[in-house]
């Protein structure tokens, strides 16, 4: 159904009310689903969780209510008892993108550009020395746009490693110029084999797609497989 070596597909999708079938969840799924207090927040997550089933399903040849899945340490989901499919997701207000290969773990985070009050603040949390090197000469601390695309490079390197926030930002350095997504060193050495690219879904919204080899084609889709 999709291609081998080096093939990382990206579905782009709007989480609407028309995806949010919660009979395509599980109760794990659906208990999670709870938690959330505001309708809207439960519909996304309904949303996104139903459409990474429909993909998984057409992946694999299976029906989406049949994909079960068990959860790394800090919480990465993977389809159980399966090495071969590997996919990451990852959602902001009202879209999602979710990841998908036969290749690697895979890393995927989206962001909506706002401004946040505490903006200088999050920054010296997120950003090592190196990275604020990069950033000073151009005021960029003062735009969220470099905030963020930073951010979610770091994000989706670590969700390729399967690792959490907790293991600590600025242990990762990355490239936070816009037109130059790199990942440049792992706890102060240089990654071996490592792809990282941009991904703007829609306006006023940026990304990272994070992979573990150098061989990357990306390929994005807007439309649900049926």
């Amino acid at each position: 159904m999709m291609e081998g070596d080096g093939q990382v597909h990206v579905w782009i999708v709007r989480l609407t009310e028309a995806l949010a079938d919660q009979r395509l969840l599980d109760p794990v799924e659906l208990e999670r689903a709870g938690r959330f207090h505001l309708p809207i927040h439960r519909r996304r997550f309904i949303a996104g969780r139903a459409a990474l089933r429909r993909i998984l399903g057409w992946w694999m040849g299976a029906s989406p209510r049949g994909v079960e899945f068990e959860y790394g340490e800090e919480g990465k989901p993977f389809v159980s008892g399966d090495t071969v499919h590997q996919f990451n997701i990852s959602h902001s207000e009202d879209l999602a993108a979710i990841a998908l290969s036969s290749a690697t773990p895979v890393g995927v985070d989206i962001e909506r550009v706002r401004m946040l009050s505490d903006l200088a603040e999050l920054s010296r949390i997120v950003f090592n020395e190196r990275e604020h090197a990069q950033l000073q000469p151009t005021h960029a601390l003062r735009e969220p746009r470099s905030f963020f695309l930073g951010w979610t490079r770091k994000e989706a390197c670590l969700k390729a490693i399967g690792l959490g926030l907790s293991t600590g930002l600025q242990a990762l350095t990355v490239d936070v110029r816009e037109d130059s997504p790199r990942l440049l060193s792992i706890h102060g050495a240089e990654p071996s084999e490592w792809s990282l690219c941009n991904l703007f879904p829609h306006a006023d919204f940026v990304g990272a797609l994070a992979v573990p080899r150098s061989d990357v084609a990306m390929h994005i889709h807007d439309t649900l497989p049926d």
